[in-house]
């Protein structure tokens, strides 16, 4: 166990081990209460909106523990999994500063150091599937690999639940960071067969969030993304409708632009 400096936003890191030092480590952040609130048996944990977004940017497994110091009790959150499961319920707003969790007894840190911790360190199970395909998926989208790209496209439509949100945010995060060369270009080309792929196989629960950072640039509108609403328009309108686009803040003409692409 080391305990780790305030810059890095979290507490300690813990390594396993058991057969050997193999980087199996775990990012451990700990918030103690004097009484934590109880319904049943669970106890009422409170997620931050900073540890949300570190564990986000974050390569190894974070996990948040909450202390009773009155019951002398700690219970734990794996946060990549959290955030995977509210992601795939619609339940992460951007707009909040924290959420509620109630923990069962089952995540009692003392049983979790004997197991599901140490799994989680050595990335075993579903969830550090998913994560492990996301940084693939990343890794393909930047380079261009267009092949790569829609091999694991495949293998998220086919082996993993609920990859709307997933690949679509990877893609659109990449997108994004293109900006103005998304259009003309080799690699804008290449973004944009994904992005239409994608919007056709799992536009039916692309997020609001998701749309807003495909299409505005600034105080203008990506091409590519203009179309990829077109697309999603035709091939999923009530969902599409059903998330109350335009608002303010997303550009007057791209939803003219979008309206003329499906009438």
């Amino acid at each position: 166990m080391r305990e780790l400096g305030e810059d890095y936003g979290i507490d300690m890191e813990a390594e396993l081990t058991d057969d050997g030092v193999k980087g199996e480590l775990l990012k451990i952040q700990v918030k103690s209460s004097v009484r934590l609130r109880r319904r049943d048996a669970f106890v009422e944990g409170i997620i931050e909106k900073r540890y949300v977004e570190y564990a986000i940017a974050c390569r190894y497994p974070v996990i948040l523990v909450f202390i009773d110091i009155e019951a002398k009790e700690a219970r734990y959150i794996w946060l990549q999994d959290w955030i995977l499961r509210k992601q795939a319920e619609g339940t992460l707003s951007e707009t909040q500063d924290s959420w509620v969790q109630w923990i069962d007894e089952n995540a009692a840190l003392v049983s979790g150091l004997n197991s599901e911790l140490k799994n989680i360190a050595r990335w075993r199970g579903k969830t550090q599937l998913v994560l492990s395909l996301l940084d693939a998926l990343r890794s393909a989208v930047s380079i261009q690999d267009e092949k790569i790209v829609k091999q694991l496209v495949e293998i998220f439509s086919t082996n993993t639940k609920d990859a709307a949100t997933h690949s679509l945010d990877a893609i659109v995060r990449e997108a994004a960071l293109l900006g103005n060369r998304l259009y003309g270009t080799r690699e804008g080309n290449a973004m944009a067969a994904t992005l239409y792929e994608l919007a056709r196989r799992f536009g039916g629960k692309i997020s609001k969030r998701t749309i807003y950072d495909l299409v505005i640039r600034g105080e203008s509108a990506s091409r590519i993304g203009i179309n990829t609403l077109g697309i999603l328009y035709d091939d999923f309108f009530d969902h599409i409708s059903s998330l109350g686009l335009p608002e303010p803040g997303f550009p007057r003409f791209a939803s003219q632009i979008t309206v003329m692409q499906i009438c």
